[in-house]
């Protein structure tokens, strides 16, 4: 009876070894077998773009589907969806290689109803299972932009491998152009993009978003937001400025400084802007001023029943060129500069304020309603409905004190 016992053990044993020796992952997809994506572009387009295949015989039974599509395309035009797929064996080439005569990657693109229809007719471009947990950047173009955001939101917040972390871009024209531009020293436009997203952010050329920005904004309701622009020049590519959202809909854009005057006011510039203002010693010359700390604080306050407030700066910073030989180091020179680095930057806040609040575009993206409700909740549930109207006539001053730590001082 006992040696049954230890001789079922046994079986079972190795049975048990044996089955956990053989078990694998079974949706595993092999390396070579997926289609890596760098970069994702969106367009809107007219419905004569998208409706060329619509014209091969359809069965019986997809009319209807076929009706339900090119009403939707009458009403709001087809979903481009672009798809920049990174070329591995380029990638994994060792020198001297006949493959690193390729290119790094390759743009795919179609059109649909809805992107994830879309991304599905890609499939027949793609032979691959299409990964998009390698994406850098998306890429909204100007017209799918005036759709508004939550439609986009809908569709990547279901998908598990799109990261949170991915850039959100907006397109002056259409995404496509963007992806089938000169990628850069990295062959591989995601990649080129991603950077210069870092690069424009650090100098205050423009905001830092990602997706995870766009949706915490759009499910809390807020009432404006700035994103990235990005324009083409003559085979090169630029990203400064920005686009700007109200509630959820694109509304118009901000240049360079305009944005940087709004950057200025949410304290999201960090040490690497510069500032020229004109000299003191000569009025045709200029000194260059470089930001090294910036402290930015909004005090909200309400004059009878209109809400005002007040912007107040603290920037700290190093005097990093002069276009003359000259040695800084007298006490009234340098206070001087300080005085001309903050018309500068007040300059800079005003101008975006201006546009902010123009009949245009009527636009909170200062985010000064946000500091409203804190210090005042109670006003802020009988204004939040109409809040950009209000901001629109809001009174803001702005108080800017620089101080020049570093003069470069000339031996």
């Amino acid at each position: 009876m006992v040696k049954h016992r230890r001789a079922r053990r046994f079986r079972f044993a190795v049975a048990l070894v044996l089955t956990l020796a053989s078990t694998g992952c079974w949706d595993r997809t092999e390396l070579e077998e997926r289609a890596y994506i760098a970069a994702i572009g969106i367009d809107r387009v007219q419905p004569s773009t998208a409706t060329a295949n619509a014209k091969d015989p359809q069965p019986a039974a997809a009319k209807s589907q076929l009706e339900l599509i090119q009403q939707y395309y009458s009403e709001h035009g087809a979903v481009r969806l672009a798809l920049e797929r990174m070329n591995l064996r380029v990638l994994q080439a060792r020198e001297g290689s006949t493959e690193l005569n390729l290119r790094q990657s390759q743009v795919y693109a179609s059109t649909g109803p809805s992107i994830a229809a879309t991304e599905d007719q890609l499939h027949t471009l793609i032979s691959e299972q299409i990964f998009l947990g390698t994406v850098r950047v998306l890429i909204l173009g100007e017209a799918a932009a005036r759709e508004g955001l939550p439609w986009l939101l809908d569709y990547l917040q279901r998908s598990r491998l799109v990261r949170r972390q991915v850039r959100l871009l907006i397109a002056e024209g259409d995404a496509l152009a963007v992806l089938g531009t000169a990628p850069g020293p990295y062959g591989i436009v995601g990649t080129h993009l991603h950077d210069l997203v870092e690069q424009s952010i650090h100098h205050g050329r423009a905001p830092d978003r990602d997706l995870g920005d766009i949706s915490i904004y759009v499910h809390s309701k807020g009432p404006g937001i700035i994103v990235p622009r990005i324009t083409l020049g003559e085979d090169i590519m630029k990203l400064a400025g920005s686009a700007v959202f109200k509630e959820e809909m694109f509304v118009g854009w901000l240049g360079e400084l305009e944005t940087r005057g709004v950057l200025w006011v949410l304290g999201e510039i960090n040490s690497g802007p510069t500032v020229v203002v004109p000299s003191p010693t000569r009025p045709n010359d200029i000194v260059t001023f470089r930001l090294a700390t910036l402290q930015s604080t909004v005090k909200p306050e309400l004059r009878g029943d209109k809400p005002t407030f007040t912007v107040e700066l603290r920037i700290e910073g190093d005097v990093i060129e002069t276009s003359v030989l000259a040695s800084l180091t007298e006490l009234e020179l340098i206070k001087e500069i300080e005085n001309r680095v903050t018309q500068a930057v007040e300059g800079e806040i005003f101008a975006a304020l201006a546009r902010a609040q123009s009949a245009e575009l009527q636009v909170d993206v200062f985010q000064f309603g946000h500091a409203f409700s804190k210090k005042f909740p109670k006003e802020w549930e009988r204004l939040q409905t109409e809040w950009n109207a209000h901001f629109a006539d809001a009174t803001v001053e702005v108080d800017v004190t620089v101080k020049v730590r570093r003069t470069g001082r000339r031996s």
